[in-house]
């Protein structure tokens, strides 16, 4: 699998705004995540090929808050196996 450069080193996570998120359930070509850290919301993404992922993987993904209410969402693909979070947290910081 080839990675997207916004994925790659830490301070381009950081810079680009790229976190890891585990996915908690897959539905109708959507992948199902937990939204914000301190929150039960769960957000989801439309995925071009759901096949590819499973329950419990992480993925890559630009979270931008535009307003209190409104985000835009945009799926990188697989997170890198150097930044999986070891303690098995929803969303790596």
């Amino acid at each position: 699998m080839e990675y997207k450069k916004e994925q790659k080193t830490a301070p381009l996570r950081n810079q680009n705004n790229v976190k890891a998120y585990r996915i908690l359930d897959i539905k109708d070509n959507h992948l199902y995540f937990q939204l914000w850290l301190n929150s039960d919301e769960q957000g989801k993404v439309k995925a071009s090929m759901p096949e590819e992922y499973q329950v419990g993987e992480y993925i890559d993904l630009q979270v931008i808050r535009n307003s209190r209410t409104s985000y835009q969402i945009h799926l990188l693909g697989k997170t890198p196996v150097a930044f999986i979070p070891a303690d098995g947290r929803n969303i790596a910081i």
